[in-house]
């Protein structure tokens, strides 16, 4: 099987009566470094919300590793880190909590690789998450998006 990393053929998708996405088609091979860019209010949220089953789309299919985002949702979360621009963490957990309780969702969670990101990151473990500078706060959320380190996609 030689699936392309990510897949979308004839997306649409509506806020209400707002068409966002209007036939959208992409395909990303396995492999490659891709930069989804755009202005603002282009449609790029919502066509990650989607490849990620965050938003049910209006017509098209998306796919990801040849797992359908809409009904293999689970699937897709295992094997996609995410990070949004405006990540929101409980801010009452500690970082090494918080780094932890994400560690629980993924079968595939690297805690070398983890420990390794925690020093290069230069996060402090016993901070707690509210204390943290805009910086801090991106790198904790980059750390979480690629602690799973899957290799599903390496074909």
């Amino acid at each position: 099987m030689n699936e392309p990393a990510i897949k979308i053929e004839g997306l649409r998708f509506s806020y209400g009566r707002n068409e966002v996405l209007r036939g959208v088609d992409l395909v990303v091979p396995v492999r490659s470094i891709f930069g989804f860019l755009g202005p603002n209010g282009s449609g790029k949220t919502t066509t990650i919300k989607v490849l990620l089953g965050l938003l049910k789309p209006g017509a098209g299919v998306c796919k990801v590793g040849g797992l359908d985002s809409q009904r293999d949702v689970m699937a897709v979360r295992r094997h996609v880190g995410y990070m949004a621009e405006d990540q929101q963490m409980f801010g009452w957990m500690r970082v090494e909590q918080i780094v932890g309780w994400v560690g629980s969702f993924y079968p595939g969670w690297d805690e070398k690789f983890v420990q390794e990101l925690l020093n290069l990151l230069e996060l402090p473990r016993e901070s707690k998450v509210k204390s943290l500078s805009k910086g801090q706060n991106s790198r904790l959320a980059l750390l979480l998006a690629l602690g799973h380190r899957q290799t599903c996609f390496q074909r």
